[in-house]
């Protein structure tokens, strides 16, 4: 069969030269390179499915048709039913994203970094356009006030300063202050029959035994004392009354009698006038030693003891100290 009778095939066969159309000028190198020539594309065959017709099921009602279709018998191919579930069909791939880890750049060597010449400050300053400088606004000048203006500004502050010195004064006078030294007399105190040097007081127990026991109530647990020491050489009485905070009489008067500047109870310029009433709880007595007013002392002078009330003069009138013998 010729060479040329030959059905063709998808795969290109090699092409080997005839001898009568080598050239002179073919090398040995030249015959053998057989896989210079390009492949032919071939193009894909479409395979063909068979059509497979859908069969009808038999049913019992086609044996009650007309006896015209039972006549008519057509072939069937019986084909025995799979016991076998049905393929799902796969589902296709799903093209994956390539991301670029995937793709694979070969790196380039890194090239080392040139540093540009800084511009000169000078062509920046003249590229940046500058600002619009805004109008300067003047100041409007200050008002100086007059002479008039000035004079009723002083006589302001004066009326200011009068009515803040008054209204010192008067808080700090409706303050009552109660110290030890205030009405304390000024001693010695002279009087018509004898001369007082110093007089002090004091709080103490009542004496309920003894030569020289007080004349005070039961209930008493603090009475005040008046200790009053003479000068001079004159001849009388002296009588102290006790008045508490109120202003009340406290117990009953005490009197003493003096010869030449000497008290005749005690021989001495010196003597005690103690009360018959004082603080009956010690917890009143601690609260008049923290403040509050004070209890007094009244010392009068007389000819004698049966002398009427009328011719008994007053020498001082002494608040009673805080302090306890």
């Amino acid at each position: 069969m010729p060479e040329d009778s030959k059905p063709p095939s998808n795969t290109p066969r090699r092409h080997r030269p005839r001898l009568t159309e080598l050239a002179k000028e073919t090398t040995e190198d030249d015959l053998w390179v057989l896989d210079d020539d390009e492949p032919v594309e071939t193009p894909a065959q479409i395979t063909q499915k068979p059509i497979v017709e859908p069969r009808r099921p038999a049913k019992e009602e086609d044996d009650e048709e007309s006896p015209e279709q039972t006549d008519r018998v057509e072939p069937t191919l019986e084909v025995p039913k799979s016991t076998k579930p049905p393929l799902e069909p796969r589902p296709a791939p799903k093209a994956e994203p390539t991301t670029e880890s995937d793709l694979e750049i070969p790196s380039e060597p890194e090239t080392e970094p040139v540093s540009a010449p800084a511009p000169a400050p000078a062509e920046e300053a003249k590229n940046t356009p500058e600002p619009p400088s805004e109008p300067s606004r003047k100041s409007a000048p200050a008002i100086q006030p007059d002479r008039k203006e000035w004079i009723g500004l002083a006589l302001l502050g004066v009326v200011c300063l009068g009515v803040a010195i008054w209204w010192i004064a008067g808080l700090f006078s409706s303050i009552t202050t109660t110290r030890m030294g205030d009405d304390e007399p000024d001693f010695p105190v002279k009087g018509g029959l004898i001369q007082v040097r110093t007089a002090d007081s004091f709080w103490r127990k009542p004496i309920r035994g003894g030569e020289n026991a007080d004349v005070a109530r039961a209930d008493v647990v603090q009475i005040p004392v008046a200790e009053v020491t003479l000068e001079g050489q004159g001849n009388g009485v002296l009588r102290a009354i006790f008045r508490d905070d109120q202003g009340e009489f406290v117990g009953d008067s005490i009197t003493r009698s003096f010869t030449s500047g000497h008290f005749d109870l005690t021989g001495s310029p010196t003597a005690q006038f103690p009360a018959t009433s004082g603080f009956t709880e010690d917890a009143a007595f601690n609260a008049y030693r923290v403040g509050g007013n004070r209890w007094t002392v009244e010392v009068f002078e007389g000819p004698s003891d049966n002398a009427p009330g009328s011719e008994f003069k007053l020498l001082f009138k002494a608040p009673i100290s805080s302090l306890r013998r």
